[in-house]
């Protein structure tokens, strides 16, 4: 006879009494073999020693009764999926579970409860003195998961249910949730709480670089007397000014200089005085859009021969300035190529392109306090380089069976000689004579001394050159009987 999915859990030295053997720790236990498939560390158990019986009723009642709920095992449970299938064992445990495959060791054997995470919303993310906000804990996880959690705050104080209460006192208060289940999951959420006797008020909260507006903050007094002292305004953390409240309890103030592009959290900290306490304002959003960028571009131009590099000019600016940082370009579809802007402007070549028709897009994409500008596109043509063909016999006038080199040498103003492009053929009248390619010079020759007495007219044409155009030349020679 053999054990299986037998759990044991001990913190003393338990003894196994099998047969005529005695077993004095779980290790010997584990090693005797009694035990099939037996593993061996923490089971992890939701609250053990605290659990009490499981009930057995095979003959009434509803089956196998409810196990207390400090023996289930948790994620991480050395019992967890590591048993063996047992015939005729119902396809529950004692929870009522279906069993997994495999199944658990010890009494519980469904899907364990994973809590994977826990977030936090709250009704107002800014609340002033003294006042409530509702807040709500959302858990997440497998299996049969609690969603309880456990509400705290940094701060003032916060029911059971979710329900906060703000401290009197300016600052940020941290409200977490904590998973019942599993206190390693936790949510958080930022309150900030204001004083509302602290108004700050600015004329436009959707900017454009440099993000500039006016600002008002008032103290709303606590008696008839005005409130005197300083306001402070700060972006975020960073304190942007302090200014002296007038007379009616008011400081002024025009953003300078204006706020970068991007999202931006202005309050106001008023100091304080004998009558009225110190505290912060609600914070108000500003949002700085990027300058708008205006792109254009000068390039050489539109048509040539083959030859020369495609120069381009491109100049970008907007209301705030040159634009910072760089101009993309893009040739003919490729991989686009960054050029750092100076003072706006940036230049570029495309060398030597080939013959055909080309297409250049320049783009400013949006960097920092600039917007992106629309991309400029340029087209231009590249035609074949013309060429000019001079061909030059060793001799004019020769005896029959002396040999004649003729020389054929091939140029192009728009792109110098071809360097070892293209072919010469040579001809006497229309029969070919020969066929040579170019050398790095642009130079062909060819050598015959089987010319027949008489007058001849040679010529040398020049063809197949990568990117240069077609060309010839010809000379008349005399060879004697």
């Amino acid at each position: 006879m053999t054990l299986s999915n037998n759990l044991y859990d001990s913190s003393s030295s338990p003894t196994w009494l099998w047969g005529t053997s005695s077993y004095n720790t779980i290790l010997d236990w584990r090693t005797s073999g009694i035990e099939t498939s037996a593993a061996w560390g923490d089971p992890v158990f939701i609250n053990p020693g605290n659990g009490g019986t499981c009930d057995w009723t095979p003959n009434g009642g509803n089956g196998p009764q409810p196990c207390p709920n400090a023996y289930r095992i948790q994620a991480g449970s050395a019992a967890l999926e590591t048993g063996v299938a047992v015939a005729d064992s119902g396809a529950v445990d004692y929870y009522q579970n279906p069993l997994t495959t495999p199944p658990s060791i010890g009494a519980f054997s469904g899907s364990v409860p994973i809590v994977t995470g826990v977030s936090v919303t709250c009704t107002e993310a800014h609340v002033s003195y003294s006042a409530t906000d509702a807040c709500q804990a959302t858990v997440s996880g497998t299996g049969p998961y609690s969603s309880a959690v456990v509400w705290s705050a940094s701060a003032g104080s916060i029911s059971q249910s979710g329900l906060f209460t703000a401290p009197a006192a300016s600052g940020v208060v941290t409200i977490t949730a904590t998973s019942s289940e599993d206190s390693t999951k936790l949510g958080t959420f930022a309150i900030t709480v204001y004083n509302a006797a602290v108004n700050l008020q600015i004329s436009a909260t959707q900017l454009v670089y440099p993000g500039a507006a006016n600002t008002s903050a008032c103290i709303t007094p606590a008696s008839s007397i005005s409130a005197t002292g300083s306001i402070q305004i700060y972006d975020g953390a960073s304190l942007l000014t302090t200014q002296s409240l007038q007379g009616n309890g008011c400081a002024y103030w025009y953003i300078s200089p204006g706020l970068n592009a991007g999202t931006h959290s202005l309050s106001a900290f008023y100091s304080g005085d004998q009558n009225n306490p110190s505290g912060n304002s609600a914070p108000v959003l500003v949002t700085v859009n990027p300058v708008p960028v205006n792109l254009s571009a000068s390039c050489w131009n539109s048509s040539y021969p083959y030859g020369a590099n495609y120069q381009c000019t491109v100049n970008a600016s907007s209301n705030a300035g040159a634009p910072q940082g760089s101009i993309n370009y893009s040739y003919d579809g490729g991989v686009p190529v960054s050029v750092v802007l100076n003072s706006g402007s940036a230049q570029f070549s495309i060398v030597l392109p080939a013959v055909g028709s080309h297409t250049v897009i320049v783009s400013y994409p949006e960097q920092g306090n600039f917007a992106a500008a629309s991309p400029q596109t340029e087209t231009f043509n590249v035609t074949l380089a013309p060429v000019v063909v001079a061909l030059t016999p060793s001799s004019w006038y020769s005896a029959a069976g002396t040999s004649i080199t003729f020389q054929a040498a091939v140029t192009s103003w728009s792109a110098g000689a071809p360097n070892g492009t293209g072919v010469v053929s040579f001809y006497d009248g229309t029969t070919l004579l020969s066929a040579v390619s170019v050398n790095s010079s642009g130079q062909a020759a060819y050598t015959t001394a089987a010319l027949a007495a008489g007058s001849h007219s040679i010529s040398a044409t020049y063809t197949e050159g990568i990117d240069y155009a077609t060309g010839s030349a010809t000379v008349n020679t005399t060879v004697a009987p």
